[in-house]
């Protein structure tokens, strides 16, 4: 059976797919501690002994925790930006043996075997070559519902390292 998708992965769809990777340990753990932080600075104002230095030092912790929160908006700029896979719309057939992808002048054939493992959250698909190498498939860029169910059926069995969303 032979799969085609085509269409454009929006800035959107790479935020859900950077999101995706974060455990919800690691985001909840980081609010807390902006938190806690936000809680300092209030509470060392209110009691009057919240001196300069101490603010910038809770200032740049925030900072430091938020990054999960923002990176996401600057990784979807960076990956939409000319030249990169995700500027131009994305193409290419899916079939048992190989999914290709093509986005501009860029034909490239990967073997189900290249995949090292994929993660599946709500309407979306990571398929990794490598650690950070990584293709995003979406029900957007398929035909129809059933084309979508029939590549992410087929992604289950070929590749078998699975990363469900948590």
């Amino acid at each position: 059976m032979i799969i085609s998708y085509n269409g454009k992965v929006t800035a959107a769809d790479i935020r859900k797919a950077v999101f995706l990777n974060y455990s919800p340990i690691f985001i909840w753990g980081n609010a807390v501690m902006i938190a806690l932080a936000i809680g300092a600075i209030v509470y060392f104002s209110v009691m009057g002994t919240l001196d300069g230095t101490y603010l910038l030092a809770l200032l740049f912790v925030i900072l430091m925790l938020a990054t999960p929160f923002w990176q996401p908006f600057q990784t979807a700029q960076k990956a939409t930006r000319k030249g990169s896979l995700y500027h131009d719309p994305v193409h290419g057939t899916i079939n048992e043996s190989s999914v290709s992808v093509e986005s501009g002048k860029t034909p490239v054939v990967y073997a189900w075997s290249s995949y090292t493992r994929f993660k599946q959250g709500k309407e979306i698909i990571l398929l990794y070559k490598e650690r950070m190498c990584v293709n995003i498939f979406t029900p957007a860029l398929f035909a129809s519902q059933q084309d979508w169910e029939t590549f992410a059926r087929m992604v289950s069995e070929k590749i078998t390292d699975r990363k469900p969303a948590a």
